[in-house]
C-alpha cells in the first residue's frame, strides 16, 4: 500500500510539473498576423560573461564556453526540430547583427538568467509544487529564480521594419526533467523553451 501511494504521488508530481507554465510575457506590442517567411536568422542570447563567478564558475572561459555551447550548437538543433523547412542562419556570436539576406530577423536583447542559488549556481533547485508558492499564480517559479528573462524583437528585414517586440520570462524548468538537476542543463532548456514561444507566435498559436 506505501508503495503504491509513492507511484500515485510521484505521478501527481509529475503530472503538476508537466503542465507548469514554460513562459510568461512581461511587456509586448500587439501581436501581427505573420507572414510565411521561408528564411531566418536568428540572433545571439548574450548571458553577460562577466558573471562567470556569480554562476559559480572556475573562470571566464569555462563560462564563455557554457554560452557558447548553448547558442551555437543547442540553440540550431532547437531551431530545425520545430522549424524543419525554414533556412535558419544562426548568429556566429554576440557581435554578428547581419542577417545575410534572410527574410526574418529574429533579435535578442537584455537577456539575463536568474539564477536559483546566487552563490554556486551549479547546485540543485527547489521549487513550489503546486499554486507556484506564496503569492504566485504560476506553478514551479521559485520567487522568480531559474529564469531567462529576455527582450524578443521579430523584424521583417525585406520591410525593414519591427513586427513584434515582446520582454519575456522563460522558465528554465519546465519540461527539462532529469536534464533540469544540472545548471548547464536549466540554462539549455531555458533557450528551448524561448525557441518554443517564438515557434509558437510565429505560428499564432499564441496570442
Amino acid at each position: 500500500m506505501k508503495s503504491y501511494r509513492f507511484i500515485l504521488i510521484c505521478f501527481c508530481i509529475s503530472i503538476i510539473i508537466g503542465c507548469s507554465t514554460y513562459y510568461r510575457v512581461l511587456k509586448d506590442t500587439p501581436t501581427p498576423i505573420f507572414k510565411n517567411y521561408d528564411s531566418i536568422f536568428v540572433g545571439w542570447i548574450d548571458l553577460d560573461e562577466s558573471r562567470w563567478k556569480k554562476y559559480g564558475y572556475e573562470s571566464l572561459k569555462d563560462w564563455q564556453e557554457v554560452i557558447k555551447n548553448a547558442n551555437a550548437i543547442s540553440m540550431p538543433q532547437y531551431f530545425k526540430e520545430y522549424m524543419p523547412n525554414k533556412k535558419i542562419t544562426m548568429a556566429t556570436s554576440k557581435n554578428d547583427i547581419d542577417p545575410r539576406g534572410s527574410d526574418l530577423y529574429i533579435k535578442f536583447s537584455n537577456a539575463n538568467y536568474i539564477a536559483s542559488e546566487e552563490s554556486g549556481a551549479k547546485g540543485s533547485v527547489n521549487v513550489y509544487i503546486g499554486s507556484g508558492g506564496p503569492g504566485k499564480g504560476t506553478s514551479i517559479y521559485v520567487d522568480e529564480k531559474d529564469v531567462l528573462t529576455v527582450t524578443i524583437d521579430i523584424i521583417d528585414m525585406k520591410e525593414k521594419k519591427s513586427l513584434y517586440t515582446v520582454s519575456v520570462l522563460i522558465n528554465a524548468t519546465s519540461g527539462s526533467g532529469y536534464y533540469g538537476w544540472i545548471f548547464e542543463g536549466r540554462i539549455n532548456n531555458s533557450f528551448y523553451n524561448t525557441v518554443d514561444f517564438i515557434y509558437k507566435k510565429l505560428k499564432g498559436k499564441i496570442k
